[in-house]
Parts: structure tokens; C-alpha cells; sequence
């Protein structure tokens, strides 16, 4: 005959289980400055999940089995924000399933055994609650199951509108923008609940690949008939970096009082661009310029055409995309669905742009790894975070060159005006770490030998309350958001081989130039060609002329002849910094 536990020992075991579900959401509550409404939109709401659960149920052996999903997971929902002090979210998901170099999974090195261990328990107390409640026909009877029961969907309901249905963008948004949203505004404020958010996350990953599925479809058209103009004999490697919130008066190699970037300063074959522009202020929208042929006119989210990764592809090079930003996300699907053209993905940062997560540094060993396959052909398309908001979080402690400043982001406001010093060292010290982290790879290239070749160049810029400007953040039409870092490098065999481009690269880095033309510049660092490609729009040809530059600011306007206004220096219609009718000097 099976012992029978005391009644109130299976109903305290299961008390016990159904308040641990609730534990991730009670250590939110403690990390958060507004603590009363994090708990309206976490605690709240998977409350009344349980209990509707129970209260459908009827039997609690029945509640606890079906909650078997939520108890297994529990550890790694803890795990996650102990270590990024966020919740989980489709970006997670999305960084595990895009991911396909073998060198991503070193984020989870030496963490399989303790998950997998906490997992297990986790499943145990499971068990236990299970078998407890079953033996001992835990019930909830009578007329309060119904009412209860009743009253949490009508409370679901209340905290459901309690919340505005549109919440503000926290990355700020642009006045020319158009608007992208993955899950209804008033649910994805609940997406962080555990578990209830765990439903909202999955809807929101299933929809950011319906969106990325849609923008593949759209961009699926013909290929460009692409072929290197000359033969190599040699390896070749060429690497794209593209930049994040890199503005161009903030880095010492482009003339910055400040010792932001000593490595490249002294590094040889460094071309500085020393005028170039966004369209954009806005990451979604600035990097599918940078990556294809899409105007800047083109206010959509997909970029209506393969990129130059399909091009080099179609040349015979392996192609590589190496990500520090997330694959999922409103500002990263239309970027991933670029990113699909590679042979090979890696995302290697799971937290969101609010949060620490990984530094830039984590892509080094990747692309080191890459390179020692010795393939005779190669391109890296490397994304990385730059100094994306909070600065602090962007860079290591040896890093901290200039003070005060804040740490790991923490006390960190873009709506502060008196943090206005140390938010502008922490910005100035998250240039040095991206010094270094670029260093790394030039070094990389230069030990792999052959042919090689780097590109870097910022997606937007930043205010940082300059003067008597009251604003910090990208996505306004502020001047400083569309004046970005960008250069070149090459390697002693690329000036060797190709002299010509270096001479035009040299001669043309001078000029007006724009991230409208880094689609034609990279294909024409590889000398690789197509019909119908533009060469005047390419900053290694001599063919290459400046065109005017078009922006999203307020309206489309010609960075070059717009009016500028007020204290951020807002770039609006109006004939403004240039007197002359020439499209460039």
C-alpha cells in the first residue's frame, strides 16, 4: 500500500512550487528603479496565469503537470537575469537558432553543467509536487474556484488596459521614421512576466520570422552576374565592419584632441574618410544602404535587392556574417534578413541594446578561427555594438581611460543633463575599447598573410549634449547623428597588387562621401564587378565623384545645402551650410 503524505504537506509542497514559478519575477521587481510597475507587469499577470490554471484544473496534480514546461525552464529564466539582469526574449531564441559557425556556442562554454544540472533539480521538484498532490487528490472544489477563477481573467483584463497601447520607443525616434512593431504595443509590455511572457516571446519570435521570411522574399530577385575584374593567385580576405553610434569628431585618428583610438593612429595603410555622412539616423534603416544598392530615398524596411554579399558569393568567395547586436528584434530583422545571404552566421550577443551583454571583443576568436581555414577566398561582414547606449556597458573596466564615468552601465540616464561629463567619458572610453577590438582584427589579417583588406564605417552618430543642446541619443535630425567614422585599411600585398585603387582611395577619402556608397566600395575593394555597377560611386576608383547627400531629417534634404537650426543644429529644408551649385568640392 503507497504511504500517503499529510494533506498539508502536499498542499504546502505545492504552494511551494507555484511560488518558485514566480521567483524570477519577484528579483525583477527587486532590480528595477519603478518597482511597482515592473510588479503590475510580471508579478501580476503570471498570477492570475497560475490561477486561472488551478482554477480550470480543479484536480492540482493536474495544474502542476501541465505547468511542466515552465518548471523546466525556470533555471535558465533565473540563469538570464542573475547574469544580464533582464528576462529572457526572442532575441535569445533567435541568437541559439541563427547561429551556425561552430565558434558561437563558445558563449555557453562551462555553463552547460550547472544549467543542465539545475534543470534536473528543477524537474525533480517537479516530480515531487507532482506525485505529492496526485496521492494526496489535492482538489479545489466549490463555488470560490469559479470566482476566483473568474476574477483573474477580469484582472488580466484591468492590467492588460492599464497600460498605453503605443509605449514610447527607448531608442527615440527619428521625425522622418516609419514605424515597425513586432508584438501589439499593450502585449509586449508583458513579455518579460514569467511564465506568462513565455507565450508573448514565442509569438514575438515566430513574427520576427514571418517579417525576416517576408523581407528575404522581397529582396529574393535576380543575382548580379558578379566576377572578380582580375585574377589573384594569392588568398584574399577582405572584412566589413559596420560600426554602431561611431560619430567621426570623437575619434583621435580624425583629428579628436583626445587619445580615443591610439592603435589606429599608428597602424599603417589607415585611410581616414574625413567627410562622411548617413542618410539615416537610425540602425534598421542605415545599414541596408550600407550593405545594398537602396537609396536613401527608400523609407521601407527591406532592402529590395540582394546585398554585396550575394556578390561576393557569386564571385567565388566564402562568406561570413559575425554579429554582436541580436538577429531578432524591431531594429534587427530587416538586418538579419541580409545576413541570410552568408554562408555562414554567428550571433554572438543575447542581450538586448538596454543591456550589458557581450562586449565587442567576443567576435576576435571567431574571426581568428575563420581565418586559420586558410579558404583562398573570404569575406567578413562583422556587426558590431560600438557605443550603442549606455557607453559603459560597451567596454571593459581596463578600458576606463577617461573619468568619472559610470560602470556596466548602471546609473546610467540619457535624461540626466548633470551625468552630461561622465556620459560623454564613458562614450569617449567605448571609442578606445572599438580602437583596440578593430586592432585585433587588422593584426589577424596581417598574420593570415596573402591579400586583405578592412572596411569600417559607423551607421549613425550620436548627440551627447553638445553645447547648449538639450538632446543625447540618435534618431532627431541633429547634424551629429548623420556625420560619421569611417576608413579603410589594406594590407602591404593589396597596395602591392592593386596600386591604383590605392591611389583613388587615398585621393577620394578627401572627399564628400556617403554610406550610399560603401555598397559600391567594398565590391570595388575586391575588384569585383557587374553589369550595370556604378563606379563613380565607387571610393576606390578613379572614376569616383561626389554626388549630392541626401538625408532623413526633418524631410529629405541635402545634408550639404540644408538650413541648420537651434541649439542641436537641426538639419531641415532651406538653403543652408553651402552657397554654391555644385554637387561636392
Amino acid at each position: 500500500m503507497a504511504i500517503r503524505p499529510p494533506r498539508w504537506v502536499s498542499a504546502t509542497l505545492a504552494v511551494a512550487y507555484f511560488a518558485a514559478l514566480l521567483v524570477p519575477n519577484l528579483i525583477l521587481v527587486y532590480l528595477s528603479a519603478e518597482p511597482y510597475g515592473t510588479a503590475t507587469r510580471t508579478i501580476a499577470p503570471s498570477l492570475a496565469l497560475i490561477t486561472i490554471v488551478l482554477a480550470i484544473s480543479g484536480r492540482i496534480w493536474i495544474a502542476v503537470l501541465l505547468t511542466l514546461p515552465f518548471a523546466l525552464l525556470l533555471p535558465v529564466e533565473l540563469f538570464y537575469i542573475l547574469k544580464y539582469r533582464a528576462p529572457l526574449d526572442s532575441q535569445v531564441v533567435g541568437a541559439v537558432i541563427e547561429s551556425n559557425v561552430s565558434e558561437a556556442s563558445a558563449f555557453m562554454a562551462g555553463l552547460w553543467t550547472p544549467l543542465w544540472s539545475s534543470m534536473l533539480a528543477a524537474a525533480m521538484a517537479w516530480t515531487l509536487a507532482l506525485a505529492s498532490a496526485k496521492s494526496s487528490r489535492l482538489a479545489w472544489k466549490g463555488r470560490t474556484r469559479a470566482w476566483i477563477g473568474a476574477g483573474a481573467i477580469a484582472t488580466a483584463g484591468i492590467i492588460f488596459f492599464q497600460f498605453p497601447a503605443d509605449p514610447m520607443d527607448p531608442g527615440g525616434s527619428a521625425l522622418n521614421e516609419p514605424r515597425e512593431v513586432n508584438l501589439p504595443g499593450r502585449l509586449a509590455q508583458f513579455e518579460g512576466s514569467f511564465p506568462s511572457g513565455l507565450f508573448l516571446r514565442l509569438g514575438d519570435y515566430y513574427e520576427a520570422r514571418r517579417i525576416q521570411a517576408t523581407l528575404r522574399a522581397e529582396d529574393n530577385v535576380a543575382g548580379f552576374g558578379a566576377r572578380q575584374s582580375g585574377l589573384v593567385a594569392e588568398r584574399q580576405v577582405y572584412v566589413y565592419v559596420i560600426g554602431e553610434t561611431g560619430r567621426r569628431d570623437r575619434w583621435q585618428i580624425g583629428g579628436y584632441s583626445r587619445p580615443t583610438t591610439p592603435l589606429l593612429e599608428s597602424t599603417p595603410n589607415v585611410v581616414w574618410f574625413t567627410d562622411m555622412v548617413t542618410p539615416w539616423a537610425l540602425t534598421r534603416l542605415s545599414v541596408p544602404v550600407m550593405l545594398t544598392r537602396k537609396p536613401a530615398s527608400d523609407r521601407s524596411f527591406g532592402s529590395k535587392g540582394l546585398s554585396m554579399i550575394s556578390a561576393f558569393r557569386e564571385a567565388g568567395f566564402k562568406t561570413y556574417w559575425l554579429s554582436n547586436q541580436a538577429p531578432f528584434g524591431r531594429h534587427d530583422s530587416p538586418i538579419s534578413a541580409i545576413a541570410h545571404e552568408a554562408d555562414e552566421r554567428a550571433f554572438l550577443n543575447v542581450a538586448a541594446l538596454s543591456q550589458q551583454g557581450s562586449y565587442d571583443g567576443v567576435l576576435v576568436a571567431p574571426i581568428e578561427a575563420i581565418l586559420r581555414r586558410h579558404e583562398p577566398r573570404q569575406l567578413l561582414v562583422v556587426h558590431t555594438l560600438g557605443s550603442h547606449f549606455p557607453f559603459s556597458a560597451r567596454y571593459p573596466a581596463p578600458y576606463e581611460r577617461f573619468t568619472p564615468s559610470p560602470r556596466d552601465g548602471q546609473g546610467e540616464s540619457i535624461n540626466d543633463r548633470s551625468q552630461a561629463q561622465q556620459l560623454n567619458n564613458a562614450y569617449d572610453n567605448s571609442i578606445v575599447y572599438t580602437d583596440a577590438v578593430i586592432s585585433q582584427i587588422i593584426a589577424a589579417l596581417q598574420s593570415a598573410g596573402g591579400v586583405s583588406a578592412l572596411l569600417y564605417s559607423a551607421d549613425h552618430g550620436e548627440v551627447l549634449y553638445d553645447g547648449a543642446c538639450p538632446m543625447i541619443g540618435h534618431g532627431s535630425a541633429a547634424r551629429l547623428n548623420f556625420e560619421v567614422a569611417a576608413f579603410a585599411w589594406y594590407s602591404k600585398r593589396y597596395s602591392e597588387l592593386f596600386a591604383v585603387n590605392v591611389q583613388a582611395l587615398r585621393e577620394n577619402a578627401r572627399k564628400r562621401t556617403s554610406t550610399e556608397n560603401l555598397f559600391a566600395t567594398m565590391l570595388g575593394m575586391a575588384g569585383i564587378v557587374f553589369p550595370g555597377d556604378d563606379a563613380s560611386r565607387n571610393l576606390f576608383s578613379p572614376l569616383f565623384s561626389e554626388k549630392p547627400r541626401m538625408v532623413n531629417a526633418i524631410g529629405f534634404v541635402d545634408f550639404d545645402r540644408s538650413a541648420r537650426g537651434g541649439s542641436c543644429d537641426m538639419l531641415m529644408p532651406g538653403i543652408g551650410a553651402r552657397a554654391d551649385n555644385s554637387p561636392g568640392r
